[in-house]
């Protein structure tokens, strides 16, 4: 079951999509572990019990989240 939807973060300016261009450039290693932490979190109702997937941004961006992963040099 799945508790939360991701949306991507798009730019004011120029509308793109940051979170697409990044991912297309990264190797399939990369975004099968990106794929990987989005579905935990999606199936995750309680995000403090995964406390080292994400982290909450604050001042400006308060109410976003950092999704967190490690793989190789990739962060």
């Amino acid at each position: 079951m799945k508790y939360w939807s991701f949306m991507d973060y798009y730019t004011e300016k120029d509308e793109k999509n940051l979170i697409e261009e990044w991912y297309k450039r990264q190797g399939e290693n990369v975004q099968a572990e990106f794929d990987t932490v989005l579905n935990i979190l999606a199936g995750t109702q309680d995000w403090n019990r995964r406390e080292e997937f994400f982290s909450p941004l604050k001042r400006k961006h308060t109410g976003l989240y950092e999704i967190r992963f490690k793989i190789g040099n990739v962060r």
